[in-house]
């Protein structure tokens, strides 16, 4: 198995496309905790302390993935990130894609209907 029991936290706020999510990543062995909002995502990471976050770029008003993935770096700047948006490039986002992290990911969420194309990506920024 890919995720050879890596723990990952998914944060995306539609509960269909987390629960889509979550179910990809848990058969391909990761151990995953789920969170669709901000304050959710905040206390699941505490728990956690994962290996790997997933983050829908668009988590409604307030903070967004990109806010939640500098706070984890913050503490933990091995952290691997994978950013999922309806967006084709974080530019899009009103995010420079050279101001990213070193190392991060970020797919399309129409790419996830192949879940390999989320395996091989999550497992690229580990």
């Amino acid at each position: 198995m890919v995720g050879k029991g890596r723990t990952v936290l998914v944060v995306e706020d539609d509960r269909l496309t987390l629960g889509l999510l979550a179910e990809i990543l848990t058969q391909a062995g990761f151990v995953v905790g789920a969170a669709d909002t901000v304050a959710q995502a905040r206390v699941m990471w505490d728990r956690m302390d994962p290996d790997a976050v997933v983050l829908d770029v668009d988590l409604g008003p307030g903070a967004n993935g990109f806010d939640l993935a500098d706070a984890f770096l913050a503490q933990t700047p091995s952290l691997g990130v994978l950013f999922l948006s309806t967006l084709p490039d974080a530019r899009f986002a009103g995010r420079n894609p050279d101001s990213l992290p070193v190392g991060v990911g970020y797919i399309r969420k129409d790419q996830i209907s192949e879940p390999k194309v989320l395996v091989e990506a999550l497992d690229a920024v580990l």
